[in-house]
């Protein structure tokens, strides 16, 4: 930023607030993006866009470069702007937006792909990107464009076989050639440089209790990974990994490896989907009460329960050192983590069973929710800051979807301070965990006013038949640029409004 003119600063900064007004108004009809009828899109390595896709995951990077895995081994990767160097540019410039494609690449193999994640590396241009199929995974590279070199590339770097079932791919570590696999609530680490995978063992569950697979993850640090479950959130704290020697791709028998869970239970939840910001750290020095420094880490996420609702929760977190765990200075204070929620869009809430004058109690349905007003949540996504989030919302007795966009609280977000320092610093969050203060937190959601998620709908579509159905969605915090994937296999786009398209 400080190497731009003062014109192109003042530039971004009417940009900014042009977005931050516009961001939550409603919107015109969505471009269909590769189709030759649809203006503002072009495909530079001859795609067939006639043909049926469906789509397994997108997200979009660096707030221009759009990358889209498909079921039937295809990857695409879009620039967005294709016109702007700097993409809010766009906005106040007065120039048209352009979408072109510049990987359109059909993987050979059999087998559709089952899962897949990917994030920027660390120098920003070159993205990871990790493929599961029936009998292994892919590890690829994508080479974005940049202004010294116009084309973009896409390499296999590591072909992995594993052993049946591979379990789903949830999060990567390019820093560390890591990867979390997991299936149900096994959690697999695996090391793609040595084809190595841990198995991490945890204290068995109950065969009364409810089931509680994992359906998201994100790693905090390199021995830390947050797992979202349907019913808790837990923080993992992996011992140092050990690799083998290379195997070459071929397949062995699995390491096991222990590893302790923090566990913060939701009580009467059950979520389906789940969307993590990027995580921010600040190293704490020592204090008089301990000679250890620790990381002080938050991450906030966005969770839908298809009966009751989106949840837009706070993860604090208090971790020892990387070199702490690895045993070579003596145990320090455990990790803690509190869980807070921040609001709630209510779908449904617990029905109340008052007794009627006639002393009967009247009737509750078999969810023990009340009726929905407004249908459920099949998608959602949040943004890399945590300031903005979207989620695709199905109307009840309708064949209309809606694309709701919210603004998050920025107090709501701010790092809070009573969790750093020493053990003895801690002792009130500790305390107040120990006196359930975390998980009562959200106990009562539907009663607080205060804490509603307040969501706009900025753009609706009826779907007669589920092929115009939005399935996935995906967004840039920055531009207010929305993407929709159908069960069809389309992709469209929606600039915010006024944006030239």
């Amino acid at each position: 930023m400080l190497t731009l003119p003062s014109v192109e600063i003042e530039q971004v900064v009417k940009a900014a607030n042009y977005i931050d007004q516009m961001w939550l108004l409603p919107r015109t009809s969505p471009r269909i993006l590769g189709r030759p009828s649809s203006p503002g899109t072009k495909i530079q390595n001859g795609a067939e866009p006639g043909d049926v896709k469906t789509i397994l995951a997108m997200d979009i990077f660096s707030d221009r470069w759009l990358l889209c895995v498909y079921h039937e081994r295809l990857v695409q990767l879009w620039d967005l702007h294709s016109q702007h160097q700097y993409p809010f540019f766009g906005i106040t410039q007065d120039r048209p937006t352009f979408a072109t494609c510049f990987i359109n690449r059909r993987i050979e193999g059999s087998g559709l792909f089952t899962s897949s994640i990917a994030c920027l590396d660390d120098g920003s241009d070159t993205l990871i990107l990790v493929i599961t199929h029936p009998v292994g995974c892919l590890l690829i590279r994508v080479t974005l464009p940049t202004p010294s070199h116009s084309t973009a590339t896409m390499d296999i770097l590591v072909a992995i076989t594993a052993p049946s079932p591979m379990f789903p791919v949830r999060a990567i570590h390019p820093t560390f050639n890591l990867a979390v696999f997991s299936l149900s609530s096994i959690l697999a680490v695996v090391d793609w440089n040595s084809r190595t995978r841990w198995i991490v063992d945890t204290a068995e569950t109950a065969d009364e209790e409810l089931w509680n697979g994992i359906i998201g993850a994100k790693f905090i640090t390199r021995n830390h990974v947050l797992c979202m479950k349907t019913h808790s959130i837990d923080l993992y704290t992996l011992p140092s990994l050990s690799s083998t020697s290379d195997r070459n791709g071929a397949s062995a028998s699995d390491l096991h490896i222990q590893a302790p869970v923090t566990t913060h239970a939701f009580r009467g939840m059950t979520f389906r989907g789940v969307s993590f910001s990027e995580p921010r750290q600040d190293a704490v020095p020592p204090s008089p009460a301990s000679e250890s420094s620790r990381i002080r880490a938050e991450v906030s996420f966005l969770a839908y329960d298809v009966l009751r609702g989106l949840f837009h929760y706070k993860v604090s977190l208090d971790l020892p050192p990387a070199d702490a765990i690895s045993g070579s200075r003596d145990a320090p204070a455990p990790p803690y983590m509190s869980v807070r929620l921040l609001a709630a869009h209510h779908m449904a809430v617990p029905a109340s069973t008052p007794i009627s004058r006639d002393g009967k109690a009247p009737m509750v349905p078999r969810s023990g929710l009340t009726p929905g007003a407004r249908g459920f949540v099949t998608a959602c996504a949040l943004g890399p800051a945590g300031l903005r989030g979207i989620w695709i919302e199905r109307r009840r007795g309708s064949v209309r979807r809606g694309i709701v966009g919210f603004r998050a609280v920025a107090q709501h977000l701010m790092v809070d301070q009573g969790i750093v320092g020493s053990p003895i610093d801690r002792a009130l969050p500790l305390a107040r965990e120990v006196d359930g203060g975390d998980e009562d937190s959200d106990a009562d959601w539907w009663n607080d006013n205060e804490s509603a998620i307040d969501g706009h709908t900025v753009y609706e579509v009826n779907s007669y038949d589920l092929r115009d159905d939005i399935i996935q969605c995906a967004f840039s915090e920055v531009t207010g640029t929305i993407v929709l994937a159908t069960r069809h296999g389309d992709l469209k786009i929606s600039l915010i409004p006024g944006a030239h398209s």
